[in-house]
């Protein structure tokens, strides 16, 4: 959660590692109104200092990821012909530094869970929503549709707001 404004205050009770339930757990005070969880999990880096500035974290939220999980990331990110073919889908841009530029309809359809999972990290995204089960599957493939018709962009501008900007980060080496 990102501090708003400058009354930011964790809740009583609250600490790192406290359990909290999406929606129902209170986990701060801000502006005079609760802040509650967006997701399950513990609590993370509570920002109990006295100086709270708008834009710094106010606390996270971490869940358990199972090791079938990680297991299947690590030998993902270690195909290079999976990084290579990346590269080529209608929506995916490289950068000159390195980066990728995705479009960013097909990006919020992929979600960042799918980007982590190949060893990406978001570097600029926005917080659109592509919708759940059948609206996600046709949003997506209209952003597919309209990437491929379109056509490559050569030296995407990683400015563009049209484009969430990805970073493969390499752990396993």
């Amino acid at each position: 959660h990102t501090i708003r404004t400058d009354d930011f205050i964790i809740s009583p009770g609250i600490t790192a590692g406290t359990r909290v339930v999406r929606g129902e757990t209170p986990v701060a005070i801000e502006g005079g109104r609760a802040v509650t969880s967006p997701v399950r999990g513990r609590v993370f880096l509570p920002n109990m200092q006295k100086q709270k500035r708008p834009g710094d974290d106010g606390f996270f939220i971490v869940r358990r990821v199972g090791e079938g999980w990680l297991g299947l990331s690590a030998r993902l990110r270690r195909q290079e012909w999976l990084h290579r073919m990346l590269t080529h889908l209608p929506g995916v841009y490289p950068c000159a530094d390195g980066t990728l530029c995705v479009d960013a309809d097909i990006a919020a359809v992929l979600k960042r869970e799918l980007l982590h999972l190949l060893g990406y990290r978001l570097l600029r995204y926005d917080r659109r929503d592509a919708g759940h089960g059948p609206a996600r599957v046709l949003r997506g493939l209209r952003a597919f549709a309209a990437a491929f018709f379109r056509g490559p962009i050569r030296d995407p501008d990683r400015d563009d707001p049209r484009f969430w900007i990805v970073r493969r980060h390499r752990l396993d080496r």
